[in-house]
């Protein structure tokens, strides 16, 4: 039997089966990350106005975490959602 490169969008489980992310699955990913980006953006506007500056600096650091984690969800949702996934 031949060998078989899976394509970028896929990945190989240990049983050596190739999985795609279906669009629904795309499409929560895609949710998680703007609904994060939304409610970190109204809790900065709150954490402004009624935060100390300790308070601020770390809110600062845990929104811009959450932001990373949401653009990389985004991402790997729209890569993986190739010409040769499956549809559904």
């Amino acid at each position: 039997m031949p060998l078989e490169v899976p394509a970028a969008n896929s990945v190989v489980r240990a049983s050596g089966t190739v999985v795609r992310m279906t669009r629904g699955q795309a499409n929560i990913l895609r949710a998680f990350s703007v609904w994060t980006v939304f409610v970190w953006g109204v809790r900065f506007k709150n954490v402004i106005d009624h935060g100390g500056a300790a308070f601020i600096a770390v809110h600062s650091v845990l929104i811009a975490v959450s932001f990373v984690f949401a653009a990389a969800c985004f991402w790997v949702a729209t890569q993986n959602r190739g010409r040769n996934a499956p549809k559904g």
